[in-house]
C-alpha cells in the first residue's frame, strides 16, 4: 500500500517537472524571440536579411499591384526601413519611398511614392497600408538613410497604439539658416489601412548662432556656436474626441566648437518648452503653431 502511494507521488511530480520544464521552455523561446524583436542582433547574415526584406517587399507588390519592387529590373528604392512590430511581433512595418513615373509630377520639385506596411510575417499578407507622395524640393532630399521606423508606445486610447515613421532629409542649409532634422509622422490602424494622426512632427532641430570655420568652410578660424533642439512626445493623461492629448517637451544643448576641437563642447540650455497637442477627431494638428511658439521663445 505505501509503495502504491509512494509511486504514484513520484508520478504526479514527475508529471508536474515535465509540465514546469516544457513550461520554462515556452517562456524561453518567447523571451528570445521577443529580445529579437526589439533590435537585437539577429543571428543571420546580411544575404539573409536582405532576402526576408525582399519577401516582404513581393508581399507588399503583389497586394498593391506595384510591379518590380523585387528582381534583376527592380524600380530604384531611395530610403526603405524595416522593423517588427512589438505589438505583435508575427508582424513587420515597413517604409520606403520610390522614384516612378506614376508618383505624379509637380513644378516646385521631383515627385516620390511613400509606402508605409504592415505585413504579417506568418500569413504571408498585407495587413494595412498607407500610400503617400512626397515632393523633392531646395528643402528635402530623399537619400537611403532618410526613413527610420519609431516604435516607442503611443499608447493614443484604450487598444490603440500608434508607430511613428521619421523622414530625415540630406539637405544641408545655408550658415545662416537654421537645420530640421527628422520630422515624425504617426500612424495608426484603422481596419486595412494605416492612417496618419499626427502628421510631419519636428523632433531635431538645429540653429547656428555663430558662424566660425569649418561649419560651411567659409569666414575666419573662429568659434562656432550651434543650439541643438530635441522635441519629446508625451502621452497626455487628459483624453479629447477619443484622444489622449499629447504634450510636446522641447529642450536643447549649445555646442561650442573650434577648429581645433570640432567636438567641441556642450552646455545644456536651461529653458525648456512645452506644447499641447490635442485630437480634432481625425488628427493632431498645430504642428506649425507649434513651430512658431518654439522659435518665439527661444528667439530663433
Amino acid at each position: 500500500m505505501y509503495v502504491n502511494v509512494l509511486l504514484s507521488k513520484m508520478k504526479i511530480w514527475t508529471n508536474l517537472n515535465s509540465r514546469i520544464v516544457m513550461a520554462f521552455a515556452i517562456v524561453l523561446s518567447n523571451l528570445i524571440y521577443s529580445a529579437a524583436a526589439a533590435d537585437m542582433d539577429f543571428p543571420i547574415t546580411p544575404e539573409q536579411q536582405q532576402e526576408h526584406n525582399d519577401s516582404l517587399l513581393a508581399i507588399i507588390g503583389a497586394a498593391l499591384h506595384i510591379e518590380s519592387l523585387t528582381g534583376e529590373n527592380r524600380i530604384e528604392m531611395q530610403a526603405s526601413a524595416f522593423k517588427i512590430n512589438p505589438a505583435n511581433t508575427s508582424q513587420t512595418i515597413v517604409a520606403f519611398a520610390y522614384d516612378h513615373p506614376d508618383s505624379g509630377g509637380s513644378e516646385d520639385g521631383d515627385s516620390s511614392v511613400l509606402i508605409i506596411a504592415l505585413v504579417d510575417n506568418v500569413k504571408k499578407r498585407l495587413v494595412a497600408h498607407y500610400r503617400g507622395f512626397l515632393i523633392q524640393d531646395a528643402g528635402l532630399y530623399i537619400d537611403k538613410n532618410s526613413l527610420r521606423i519609431d516604435t516607442a508606445p503611443y499608447l493614443l486610447a484604450d487598444g490603440v497604439r500608434a508607430f511613428g515613421v521619421d523622414l530625415t532629409s540630406g539637405y544641408i542649409p545655408h550658415c545662416d539658416e537654421g537645420r530640421i532634422g527628422a520630422q515624425r509622422t504617426l500612424y495608426v490602424r484603422k481596419g486595412s489601412k494605416l492612417q496618419p494622426v499626427l502628421k510631419d512632427l519636428i523632433v531635431d532641430y538645429s540653429y547656428l548662432v555663430r558662424c566660425g570655420y569649418g561649419w560651411c568652410s567659409v569666414g575666419e578660424p573662429d568659434t562656432t556656436i550651434v543650439d541643438h533642439y530635441k522635441f519629446a512626445i508625451v502621452i497626455g493623461d487628459t483624453v479629447t474626441n477619443g484622444m489622449r492629448d499629447l504634450f510636446i517637451i522641447v529642450t536643447g544643448v549649445r555646442n561650442t566648437s573650434t577648429i581645433d576641437d570640432i567636438d567641441g563642447v556642450n552646455t545644456p540650455i536651461e529653458k525648456t518648452f512645452r506644447f499641447k497637442l490635442t485630437f480634432d477627431g481625425k488628427e493632431y494638428r498645430g504642428t506649425r503653431a507649434l513651430l512658431r511658439a518654439f522659435w518665439k521663445h527661444f528667439g530663433i
